[in-house]
């Protein structure tokens, strides 16, 4: 599992890979402006996307196929503040996801 901190939340990443993952720095930013979450007053907003940049974050590339978006996909979950993400894609150096509309 990789963590990083995101002003009070943290997001995990978790895969059934022998190896860990590893979130790069700075490797969590909004989808649309790729605008850094990690910094002050950069909020993760509810229902928005996001994009996880890093190393060994999946086996492979996949693609949600189906609505309501999975939590799971290719063995890989992300979590946000204790809640599973809904993804709409992974691959080995990237995650897109949606934050949890509860957090």
């Amino acid at each position: 599992m990789s963590t990083r901190l995101l002003g009070c939340f943290l997001v995990d990443v978790m895969t059934g890979l022998a190896q860990s993952p590893v979130i790069n720095d700075g490797g969590v930013v909004n989808a649309a402006s790729y605008a850094n979450l990690a910094g002050p007053g950069h909020a993760l907003g509810r229902g928005s996307i996001a994009s996880i940049s890093g190393k060994d974050l999946s086996s492979s590339a996949a693609l949600a196929g189906s609505y309501p978006l999975p939590t799971k996909l290719n063995g890989t979950a992300v979590t946000v503040g204790g809640l599973p993400a809904p993804l709409f894609y992974v691959a080995k150096d990237q995650i897109n996801f949606q934050v949890p509309a509860l957090c």
